[in-house]
């Protein structure tokens, strides 16, 4: 119809695709310390990401989240274990996004 148009999918260029399951929530905590929202949510959150079914299901839903709201293209940023992150390149390939992929790399945490 005469009222429809067609835009570009969205590009996010900055995806912590581990701490989907969580985002938004201690906004009132620091970002470092020993209570901080690393070591209280994200660092624990990405140990159990090991668990490769617990990455597929968390993968799963932040792809077809970011799918559903326009982005059709990203730059994620997965965890220190080489299977999760496999599990994420799957998943977008499973659901036709573009994506880069990067394993973190650190040696603390």
């Amino acid at each position: 119809p005469a009222s429809d148009f067609i835009t570009p999918g969205f590009i996010d260029c900055h995806v912590h695709a581990p701490q989907y399951s969580f985002a938004g929530t201690a906004t009132d905590r620091p970002l470092m310390g020993d209570d901080g929202w690393l070591a209280s949510y994200t660092f624990p959150s990405e140990r159990q990401l090991s668990d490769p079914r617990l990455a597929a299901k968390v993968y799963e839903k932040v792809v077809k989240r970011l799918l559903r709201e326009g982005t059709t293209t990203a730059c994620y940023f997965a965890t220190i274990h080489l299977e999760a992150s496999l599990i994420l390149a799957d998943m977008t390939e499973k659901y036709n996004q573009r994506a880069l992929i990067g394993k973190v790399c650190m040696d603390q945490n």
